[in-house]
């Protein structure tokens, strides 16, 4: 679930896992959508947090699985 929410497959590299968090936390950091409205403020905000978490979950379960 981790790697589908930043649109990877199984077999990402630590590299191709930052490379997607990056573009992604500019895609949706919520100072992007300040002039949005509230609704769009809030869904970045919520959508950050969920790449940012899914992003350690994910490099901390391939440091931890060797």
């Amino acid at each position: 679930a981790a790697l589908r929410e930043l649109g990877l497959r199984e077999e990402a590299s630590r590299e191709d896992i930052r490379k997607r968090f990056r573009k992604l936390a500019k895609e949706f950091h919520p100072d992007k959508y300040a002039d949005k409205s509230a609704t769009e403020r809030k869904q970045a905000e919520e959508r950050f947090k969920r790449i940012s978490n899914e992003k350690r979950s994910i490099l901390w379960l391939q440091a931890n699985s060797r």
